[in-house]
């Protein structure tokens, strides 16, 4: 059996997540309709350090797939 619930819910709260690599190709083209990933991050910064690029970037690309319908937020 497979918990779907508890999928979406590590889905959500993943620390590090490369959600790219598992994605359907019929949704990359909803993926790229707006863009999640801000463009040009480092181009006038030094890269970020790992909890600061939870919080600005990863967080924010979370709650985007879920506003958006890509992903189903979990209920819990």
């Amino acid at each position: 059996m497979i918990d779907v619930e508890a999928l979406r819910d590590h889905r959500a709260r993943a620390q590090w997540d490369n959600w790219m690599k598992d994605i359907r190709t019929e949704l990359y083209q909803i993926v790229y309709e707006k863009p999640i990933y801000p463009k040009n991050l480092y181009l006038n910064r030094v890269p970020m350090k790992h909890s600061e690029y939870r919080e600005k970037v990863i967080k924010r690309q979370i709650a985007l797939m879920h506003e958006r319908g890509i992903w189903k937020k979990p209920e819990r």
